[in-house]
């Protein structure tokens, strides 16, 4: 199977190009200004607000399915330059949407829990959204072009990808929390920031699974535990025998940032019965910690 993975040097994109190319597929992804260099994927540079571009390359590409990981995933960044939001998660969908068509590619659109408000205690997929900040906004528009578009797709809404990642990417609560408890640091964690963190490796697999078996819709493919950031590190401290007295429980309001956060807990029972496993923050810690053994 042929698949082109835009975002491929970010977390998912790459290990989700990985993964396909291990197995066998042709993998081919995108990347916005660093080549993920991997060397059983072949890799095009693309901005995906230009239309004319990403039209061009998925027609030559041909690919069956197209996996849409590129986005403005900065929170923050997306609440105060509303414009760039717009036009990479917003516009960037539309002009890979358009492509599909053209190609007759099925779309699979990497989304997020923020296009929920946090109002009811569990979202199931087919709850009606309701984004308090841009960056959920944006991504929920996402999901409905997607919708609208009459391509066959799959939505796929995550909540804070962690594992092992290349040093070009972003770190996580894992690899950060260790690396400073390790040191000898304090580490600050918010104790009223919810999500339910998702061992990356997880997310692959479900990703694949519900590809491979034709799944169609939207699927919420997150963590089994719903946790805050700072009981989370402390979990860590444990699976890696470090020192929980060195983290620090605070309000988020002392970091000063301007997006809400919402307290979003995706329900995962959908894809519970279809046998798809997803790991909790203790677990998903221990693989990590036999990983970097």
């Amino acid at each position: 199977m042929r698949v082109l993975i835009t975002g491929g040097s970010g977390t998912l994109g790459y290990a989700l190009a990985k993964a396909f190319a291990a197995r066998g597929d042709e993998a081919i992804v995108t990347y916005a200004s660093r080549n993920p260099r991997q060397s059983t994927v072949v890799a095009h540079p693309l901005d995906i607000r230009d239309a004319k571009a990403v039209s061009e390359l998925i027609s030559m590409v041909k690919p069956r399915v197209v996996v849409h990981c590129s986005a403005l995933t900065n929170v923050d960044l997306c609440e105060t330059d509303r414009a760039l939001a717009d036009a990479v998660n917003v516009q960037g969908t539309e002009n890979v949407i358009n492509a599909c068509k053209t190609a007759n590619a099925k779309i699979v659109y990497v989304s997020t829990e923020a296009v929920f408000d946090g109002s009811k205690d569990a979202y199931a997929e087919d709850d009606i959204p309701n984004a308090i900040n841009y960056y959920g906004a944006t991504k929920l528009k996402g999901e409905e072009l997607v919708r609208a578009s009459g391509l066959k797709h799959l939505i796929v809404r995550t909540s804070q990808p962690y594992g092992l990642v290349e040093p070009w990417h972003k770190t996580n609560t894992v690899l950060r929390a260790v690396e400073k408890m390790r040191a000898g640091e304090s580490v600050r964690e918010p104790r009223d920031w919810y999500n339910s963190p998702t061992y990356i490796p997880d997310f692959v697999n479900a990703v694949l699974d519900l590809i491979d078996k034709g799944r169609m819709g939207t699927y919420n493919v997150v963590g089994s535990d719903f946790v805050n950031r700072y009981d989370w590190a402390v979990a860590v401290a444990g699976v890696f025998g470090l020192d929980a007295k060195l983290i620090e429980a605070v309000d988020s309001s002392a970091f000063g940032l301007p997006a809400k956060r919402q307290r979003v807990k995706l329900s995962i029972e959908k894809i519970t019965k279809l046998k798809i496993k997803m790991r909790g923050v203790v677990e998903g810690a221990q693989a990590m910690r036999e990983l970097m053994a």
